[in-house]
């Protein structure tokens, strides 16, 4: 069967010859000599790692390309659900003893308690739990600071679990940190819900991708009391890689019945350095600022998109972009999305719309002389319902260039769109 799949390859490079052959390589292939679905590899030139294409069933003959990664139970690792005992350094122990090659880590319905940061190192690996009102990821009373998990290979991510933080329901919050730390390329989070997080997920991808899907955030620390809380970090090293985010729910506990347990994180996704930023069929509601686009030093956000997105009842400035030092912000496109205020409890600010403020800047790169450039808000509805408060579309200092507002309902603000003198659009 395998030199069935060489010939294959061979055959297929013969229908290539469009392709100047000094284009490629010769590759080192293997496969595993065991296993129920042995491991079709190709050897990574650079990292010199064998890389997984798919098994090849020894039964059927039949070469899966989906099928990449082999199972592995966190229970046979040693790993139990519902002990009432601290397991991170099981968890990491654990990871440690899977193929270097990749796997999918399966976590069984139950609750793990969580004592102190788990980072694991792996690449190609999948941890995948039961679902998330089955698999319940805890950190405990004490470990209210740093990271809880941190994934730092490249091509790994997590699926199908619930974080929480003490419990379930509570008015515990964690402090600082990330409850889940992508700090590698082409990672992932994928149908997970977060409770009671400081900052919830950090994307900090250092080169390819990375994509949170079908997540829901609530609940994280008060923006006031915990400075920098929020929903999505987007923090890449370089401005390389891209980021997805879609089909996301970030929201405040602005529904306690008790107003005292009512808290409002500083953002709900907020850019700090990124080449690439898609967003996608979101909603986020009631935090203090939704979307915070914010480069600091050295930092620059670049190429971001809103897609279908709503950004309901912020708090304060509903869509900020506010670069601060030598921080600067271009190509931003925003299409088919809502920003809507709404009084939704007596406290409600909510100042602005839509913000653009770059006087925070101090200095700016060589050849680059707004700090905000080429912003654009297409079509969707920008509307208050607080009693005509606050402005639709506030371009606050004379230095962005090229804003432009097309096709949109504004209404509901008491300045529907204000232009300070300088401001290009």
């Amino acid at each position: 069967m395998f030199r069935k799949i060489c010939l294959a390859l061979i055959a297929l490079a013969g229908l290539s010859s469009a392709v100047p052959a000094q284009t490629f390589n010769l590759p080192e292939i293997g496969i595993q000599t065991s296993g129920p679905c042995r491991q079709l590899a190709v050897r990574n030139q650079n990292s010199k790692a064998m890389v997984p294409l798919g098994c090849l069933n020894p039964t059927t003959g039949v070469f899966d390309g989906a099928a990449q990664l082999p199972d592995f139970t966190m229970s046979s690792l040693g790993v139990l659900p519902d002990t009432g005992v601290d397991v991170s350094a099981a968890i990491v122990a654990a990871a440690a003893k899977l193929p270097a090659t990749g796997a999918r880590l399966k976590l069984a319905c139950g609750l793990y308690l969580l004592s102190s940061t788990a980072i694991i190192t792996n690449s190609y690996l999948h941890i995948q739990g039961g679902g998330q009102n089955c698999t319940r990821l805890r950190s405990t009373a004490g470990f209210a600071t740093g990271d809880v998990l941190k994934l730092t290979g490249s091509y790994s991510g997590i699926s199908d679990v619930a974080f929480e933080h003490v419990a379930t329901d509570t008015n515990s919050v964690r402090t600082s940190g990330y409850t889940l730390n992508l700090a590698n390329g082409y990672s992932f989070a994928r149908n997970i819900s977060m409770r009671n997080c400081f900052v919830c997920i950090r994307m900090g991808a250092q080169g390819g991708w990375s994509s949170v899907d079908h997540v829901m955030l609530q609940y994280m620390a008060d923006g006031v009391i915990n400075p920098g809380s929020g929903g999505i970090l987007v923090e890449n090293d370089s401005i390389g890689p891209a980021n997805w985010i879609n089909h996301a729910i970030i929201m405040s506990n602005f529904i306690d019945g008790i107003a005292s347990n009512r808290r409002y994180p500083t953002f709900a996704v907020k850019l700090t350095n990124t080449g690439e930023t898609v967003i996608s069929d979101s909603d986020f509601i009631s935090n203090r600022t939704n979307l915070l686009i914010q480069p600091g030093a050295g930092q620059t956000v670049q190429a971001t998109r809103l897609n279908s997105t709503f950004l309901d009842s912020a708090q304060a400035d509903n869509f900020a972009i506010v670069p601060t030092a030598s921080g600067y912000v271009f190509d931003v496109d925003a299409t088919g999305s809502w920003i809507t205020n709404t009084s939704q409890i007596a406290s409600a600010i909510n100042t602005n719309g839509f913000r653009l403020d770059a006087s925070g800047n101090t200095t700016l790169p060589p050849g680059i002389d707004t700090g905000i450039r080429g912003v654009r808000w297409n079509g969707g509805v920008i509307a208050s319902t607080t009693g005509k408060t606050g402005v639709g579309v506030l371009c606050a200092d004379a230095t962005p260039q090229d804003v432009t507002v097309r096709g949109t309902t504004i209404s509901g603000w008491h300045i529907g769109v204000d232009i300070a003198p300088g401001c290009s659009h």
